[in-house]
């Protein structure tokens, strides 16, 4: 992790529930570049919380994501977790990150440039690119045959502006990200890139395929 610069300026949410094994690949890279770490997880998902005390993580319980007529309520956790973090740090930006995404040296960099020369805008979401990686070997290597093209996507939405909310209600993890990106008055690609572990889609109705870390490997 050498070369990485905090970014104090903006406070991560991860939502995770029942989903430790890709939470133990990602925190451990991702934890660096964060000064205070979110994650959004349900109440009796004990692993994922456990996995948080042990990286200096803190958690947002929400006993909602399985309730009726939804596979897996985001939205809902997410809006329950935005009143939470509106209200606890109103002078800072808020990026909702998934739990299968690996943050990138590159987009740091890029993101104290934009800080550093006064680029956001406060009324703007910021997004970046996308691939998905299938294995360890890909992951490592940062490889980028398999480009995401849906831009402003919940998997990475940089925002300030903290009148707009995720909907209160959503059947699965599809749709309510677009929903939320389109109350803004413009949204924003910046250059660098993400890594996501598997395929799209994979986790719209939580969780999916399970992710295998290894151990003893770099991200970096």
């Amino acid at each position: 992790y050498i070369n990485i610069m905090v970014l104090q300026n903006i406070i991560p949410l991860v939502t995770c529930v029942n989903m430790s094994d890709y939470l133990l690949e990602t925190i451990k890279h991702n934890r660096n570049f964060f000064s205070d770490y979110y994650v959004l997880t349900s109440p009796d998902d004990n692993e994922t919380k456990d996995l948080c005390k042990s990286f200096s993580a803190k958690t947002i319980e929400f006993n909602s994501f399985f309730c009726e007529n939804a596979t897996f309520n985001k939205s809902g956790g997410i809006h329950f977790a935005q009143e939470y973090l509106h209200q606890l740090y109103p002078d800072k930006w808020i990026l909702l990150l998934d739990v299968d995404i690996v943050f990138t040296k590159d987009l740091d960099l890029e993101l104290h440039h934009y800080f550093d020369n006064n680029i956001f805008n406060n009324e703007y979401m910021y997004c970046v690119q996308r691939f998905d990686v299938l294995n360890h070997e890909e992951l490592y290597s940062h490889c980028k045959k398999r480009l995401y093209n849906t831009k402003a996507a919940g998997f990475f939405q940089l925002y300030f502006n903290k009148s707009k909310y995720y909907p209160n209600f959503s059947r699965n993890a599809s749709d309510c990200d677009l929903y939320f990106a389109k109350l803004f008055d413009k949204r924003i690609e910046i250059q660098s890139y993400v890594l996501h572990l598997g395929l799209e889609g994979s986790h719209w109705d939580g969780r999916g395929t399970k992710w295998i870390h290894l151990s003893n490997s770099s991200l970096n």
